[in-house]
């Protein structure tokens, strides 16, 4: 069976949304919905749904949060052995809220807890990657901690960039990339380049390719993919 790695964030996200528009300042009446995610541990999930041998290496809380998390991935066939466990310290957490139509207003994201994934971390656990056929990581992973991977792993390596501010954490290892995955935000962030227009978003896509990735699909919403 072929095997990926998966490094990087497992978040609980809390979403609000109002049935009305929303009125700042007071309480909206809507509905909110407390789910298991965060990018690494969705890639993960889908990884294992498509019949693939799946490890997910992350930093588990010592909340109630993190124990029903890490039972939810072993449920979906995922493996965390290899993850970090922080007794001292909660489940990192992302709460947004939306407008009635779904869109984020605003968002807050404790992810403290990755900043603990660091080079040493990696290098304890460098040899699950290196008997995987490939790792996916992600920028909640520091930029020391992705420097180390890039140059130990030893397997192709593909990158999503979460978001604009975290996608800069990606911009010293493109070279050691086989893919990437930016959005047009992540993609501006990356490439100081405009990305408003598909002409504009398969520049920017060619210039990460200048910069040394292998291989870019750059999402722009419903309008086009690269």
């Amino acid at each position: 069976m072929k095997t990926v790695v998966v490094a990087g964030g497992a978040n609980l996200d809390m979403n609000g949304r109002p049935f009305q528009p929303l009125v700042p300042k007071v309480s909206n009446p809507g509905c909110i919905e407390a789910v298991f995610g965060g990018v690494a541990r969705n890639i993960a999930c889908n990884l294992a749904r498509l019949g693939l041998g799946t490890h997910l290496i992350t930093a588990f809380g010592g909340d109630a949060n993190a124990v029903e998390m890490e039972k939810s991935c072993r449920e979906a066939g995922i493996r965390t052995e290899a993850s970090g466990h922080f007794p001292d310290s909660p489940s990192p957490g992302f709460l947004s809220v939306e407008n009635e139509r779904g869109e984020m207003q605003v968002a807050v994201a404790d992810l403290r807890l990755y900043d603990r994934l660091d080079a040493a971390f990696f290098q304890d656990r460098i040899e699950v990657i290196r008997q995987s056929n490939a790792l996916v990581v992600d920028t909640n992973l520091s930029t020391q901690a992705l420097l180390y991977i890039a140059h130990n792993a030893r397997v192709p390596i593909f990158i999503d960039p979460v978001s604009a501010p975290r996608s800069v954490r990606a911009m010293p290892i493109l070279p050691f990339l086989a893919g990437i995955k930016p959005n047009r935000y992540e993609a501006e962030r990356i490439t100081g380049m405009s990305v408003q227009t598909p002409q504009q978003g398969l520049a920017a896509a060619q210039q990460m390719v200048r910069m040394g990735a292998r291989r870019v699909f750059l999402t722009l919403g419903d309008a086009a993919c690269f």
